[in-house]
């Protein structure tokens, strides 16, 4: 009897978000529905939804370096990182724009990194690890309220509320190191890092009623980095449809799925001291959300990347001629974003 009222105890002293169950279950369908749905971010002022963000990647290389000399690279590379964070957003207030106004505050950060295998694990919710290299920085965005104000198309209007992130950041440089520019780019990093942690919370929604059925397709060409700073063009392909809408627990959901591609427009890359070419490259994204026709909220995100390719680097100098860089790369990211009860 001790042992079950030890259970008890323990479960009911775990934090609610931790044994919260999520909205959808896309093992059960709920009930399709027809209708022609008008889709805008409104949720009331006051309402509270908790998030679960699940990030995780795969990465595995084979490598060739004779040319750039990269500290502690492995001919055969491989790592799977996993990421998980646990939101609370809260309706501060429906501005007179139509745009909401949230605090969100990240409750807790959960991560680990296999490493070739060498495992590390670390979360927010021991003090220990907090301080923890690598994930000491990571650690300092729990417990902190951020505001994000977004119009009702799911646009990001302007974030706030990090400031004391860049103040801890900065505190950790003596003053005669607190340089403009490095203040500047810690700045950058804290506001970049934070936006891109709350855009899982929200989705662009269409301008137009939307069915069953509508689809729409873009094409567009964009440089994109493949490896470190290195960016090749690509003509970027796009794709979306309205799978569905369906009822769940009386409230309606609209389920939106996505693809996109990207083709390589140039395969090689003249420096001054670099040739560099991209003989293979294949990119695939396909993503699944579900949106509260209600609220506007998004109340489940699934979505793959993959990528893979193989890329040369040639020295164009004379006195290193021959020599090379290879690599083979392969990744995969899986994102899920629940609504949780």
């Amino acid at each position: 009897m001790k042992y079950i009222i030890a259970i008890v105890c323990a479960i009911a002293a775990m934090p609610s978000f931790l044994i919260a169950q999520p909205v959808i279950d896309t093992a059960k369908p709920g009930k399709e529905v027809v209708g022609s749905y008008l889709l805008r971010l409104k949720p009331l002022p006051g309402e509270v939804f908790r998030y679960k963000v699940s990030i995780r990647s795969q990465v595995s290389a084979k490598n060739s370096d004779e040319l750039l000399s990269i500290p502690d690279l492995k001919p055969n590379d491989m790592s799977t990182y996993s990421i998980i964070y646990y939101i609370t957003a809260t309706v501060r207030q429906f501005r007179d724009d139509g745009a909401s106004d949230f605090q969100v505050r990240i409750d807790s950060i959960h991560s680990s990194l296999d490493d070739n295998g060498s495992l590390q694990t670390f979360t927010t919710s021991k003090v220990e690890d907090r301080g923890n290299p690598p994930f000491d920085d990571k650690a300092l965005y729990a417990g902190n309220d951020f505001g994000v104000i977004i119009d009702t198309l799911g646009n990001f209007k302007e974030v706030y509320g990090y400031y004391n992130i860049v103040d801890q950041l900065t505190a950790r440089f003596e003053d005669s190191l607190q340089t403009r520019e490095r203040v500047d780019s810690i700045w950058d990093d804290v506001l970049a890092n934070s936006q891109k942690i709350l855009h899982h919370l929200f989705c662009y929604l269409p301008k137009d009623q939307v069915v069953k059925g509508d689809s729409s397709t873009s094409s567009s060409n964009e440089d994109y980095a493949v490896w470190s700073t290195l960016t090749f063009p690509m003509q970027k392909d796009y794709k979306e449809m309205v799978s569905g809408t369906e009822i769940r627990d009386g409230r309606v959901y609209v389920i939106f799925h996505s693809e996109s591609s990207m083709v390589p427009i140039e395969r090689t890359l003249d420096e001054p001291e670099y040739h560099t070419t991209l003989p293979t490259y294949e990119y695939s994204n396909k993503d699944i959300y579900y949106v509260d026709r209600t609220t506007g909220m998004l109340a489940f995100d699934k979505w793959n990347e993959e990528q893979s390719y193989g890329m040369k680097i040639e020295s164009k100098l004379p006195e290193k001629s021959g020599k090379s860089f290879v690599t083979v790369q392969r990744s995969k990211v899986e994102t899920i974003v629940e609504l949780l009860r």
